[in-house]
């Protein structure tokens, strides 16, 4: 990423953590949120990944942070992730079942940072979303 005079911007993890990780939270005891102490205005988008084909995840992403987005929003449906008490899905069973390529949250939320947004992680217990049974 660069400016105008051609230099590099930090990514937007590097800016509000200077490389030492988050030591306090987003924080809403002033008019503005803060994120590590640094005042944050948060444009968000919803991308639910389990309704959108893997293939297709960075190029939603991409066209997310091209409109000028910094957060991306996701449910998390618990119901596809353990469809039977202690039994968990989230990617590793694709040769067993084709819906498990689109659970592989842990790719999503990389491939998210890869392209310079935030997430907001919305894991239930009710996630609404025309989605039964989802937290």
């Amino acid at each position: 990423m660069g400016d105008d005079t051609g230099n590099i911007l930090p990514s937007l993890y590097e800016y509000y953590t200077s490389a030492e990780g988050i030591h306090s939270g987003l924080n809403s005891d002033n008019p503005d949120f803060l994120l590590n102490g640094k005042k944050i205005t948060i444009f968000s988008g919803a991308l639910h990944y389990f309704r959108v084909h893997p293939q297709y995840w960075r190029d939603r992403l991409k066209m997310y942070r091209a409109a000028g987005l910094n957060c991306v929003e996701t449910y998390v449906p618990w119901n596809v992730h353990e469809p039977e008490d202690g039994q968990f899905d989230f990617g590793q069973n694709a040769k067993d079942n084709d819906f498990s390529l689109f659970l592989d949250i842990v790719k999503f939320l990389k491939m998210a940072q890869e392209e310079d947004l935030l997430v907001i992680l919305r894991p239930g217990p009710y996630i609404c979303a025309e989605w039964d049974f989802g937290g």
